[in-house]
Formats: C-alpha cells, sequence, structure tokens
C-alpha cells in the first residue's frame, strides 16, 4: 500500500508540474536511441511477466524531451503489459509521424476509450487493483504528448488486443 501511495504521489507531483510549464524545450534527438533506452528500462518489467518487446523503428529523429517521452512510452509498455498473457509479444512501431505501442491482450470496449485519459479513471478496477494500477497513467501519458505537439490514438478490440499511437 506504501509503494502504490507512493507512486500515486510520483504522478500527480508529475501532472502538476507539466501542467503548470506548459510548454516544454524539445529537440531533436534519435528515435533509435529513445526505443534502446525504453528497451532497456521496461526490460526487467518485461522478463517479470514473461513478455517479450519487439521494435520495428523506420524513424531517425523526432523533436523531443527524450527523458519524458521514454516515461510515456514505458507506460504504454506496462498498461500493454498487464493486459497480455504471460509469452506474449508487445511491439514498439515507430514509422511516418507515430510511435505505436500494440499488444495482443484482453482489449479494451470502444465505448470505453474516450474516458481512458481521465484521472483515476479504470475500466474493470477489479483488474486494475490486481494488477496494481492507479489511473493516472494514461492521464499523464496524454499530457506528455500533449506537449510534444502530439496526440495519443487508441484502437483497441475486447480479445484481440490494443494499439496506442502517438501521433506527432
Amino acid at each position: 500500500e506504501c509503494l502504490r501511495i507512493e507512486r500515486l504521489s510520483q504522478k500527480l507531483m508529475q501532472l502538476l508540474v507539466l501542467k503548470q510549464d506548459g510548454e516544454l524545450e524539445l529537440t531533436r534527438a534519435s528515435v533509435s536511441a529513445l526505443l534502446e533506452s525504453v528497451r532497456a528500462s521496461a526490460a526487467e518489467l518485461l522478463k517479470q511477466r514473461g513478455l517479450t518487446l519487439e521494435i520495428q523503428n523506420e524513424l531517425d529523429t523526432l523533436l523531443m524531451e527524450p527523458d519524458l517521452l521514454a516515461n510515456l512510452l514505458i507506460n504504454l509498455i506496462d498498461n500493454a503489459g498487464k493486459a497480455s498473457p504471460p509469452g506474449s509479444t508487445i511491439a514498439i512501431i515507430a514509422r511516418e509521424n507515430t510511435i505505436a505501442v500494440v499488444d495482443h491482450g484482453c482489449g479494451m470496449p470502444k465505448d470505453e476509450l474516450d474516458k481512458i485519459t481521465q484521472p483515476f479513471y479504470r475500466i474493470d478496477r477489479s483488474r486494475a487493483r490486481k494488477a496494481v494500477g492507479i489511473g493516472l497513467g494514461l492521464a499523464l501519458a496524454e499530457d506528455i504528448a500533449r506537449l510534444h505537439l502530439a496526440r495519443l490514438e487508441f484502437e483497441s478490440e475486447p480479445g484481440a488486443g490494443t494499439t496506442v499511437k502517438v501521433v506527432f
């Protein structure tokens, strides 16, 4: 419970800082370096869940704040991992003006997709509690995307998985 409260506090602080600053200094940085950093950061989490990460990158550089964009992608991978059975593969696909995180997990009903970025919103509270979710990750991800002049797009089908796109 203490760890859950600590995570909640950290995410709330991140949201507050991002909302107060409003603007972010973006620099042109390597997408390959970003994705390898994300792979390294997510490695233990994926290993514990018996998942693999596949990266397909066709992008050279993007305007970004690498730490925040990595945080966004790690959050999406964490969510994908919570929804995916052991032995599954999660993919990051970077091409054109988009970085997508794709899973083949439990998916979400279409009528829920417009609500999932609301702070503290969880589709299945019993599943989220088992997965130690607090309902702030996608709200934070949406703010980070907005600060990168991007948007999040969700495609999901119950039983077939979810694709979350960061469209720049």
